[in-house]
């Protein structure tokens, strides 16, 4: 992917956002630069699967929704999302290219 964009045959690239201060993500070769002021919003959610077929899976299921929740109380999920780059504080205000119906 990179190497299109650095040879022209592709203009823009979607990818996440550098956690660094400057938003330039740097990957060996490249560094690519977001388009100022324009992201791109992933809509969406995140499931886990759990077999009935398995001996325990209530006792797994439960034990997941708690987890979770617990882990959202805590923050602990968005601080994920944020140390990944899926989340970056300083582009809240950048428009989102595709803007949810």
């Amino acid at each position: 992917m990179f190497k299109m964009l650095k040879t022209g045959r592709v203009d823009y690239l979607f990818l996440y956002f550098s956690k660094r201060e400057v938003l330039v993500s740097s990957i060996p070769g490249y560094d690519v630069v977001p388009v100022e002021g324009m992201k791109l919003v992933l809509y969406g959610t995140l499931h886990f699967i759990v077999s009935i077929k398995h001996k325990d899976y209530q006792k797994i299921a439960l034990a997941m929704e708690r987890g979770i929740k617990i882990l959202k109380q805590q923050g602990a999920i968005k601080k994920a999302m944020i140390d990944s780059g899926f989340i970056n504080p300083q582009v809240v205000r950048w428009k989102a290219i595709n803007p949810q119906h």
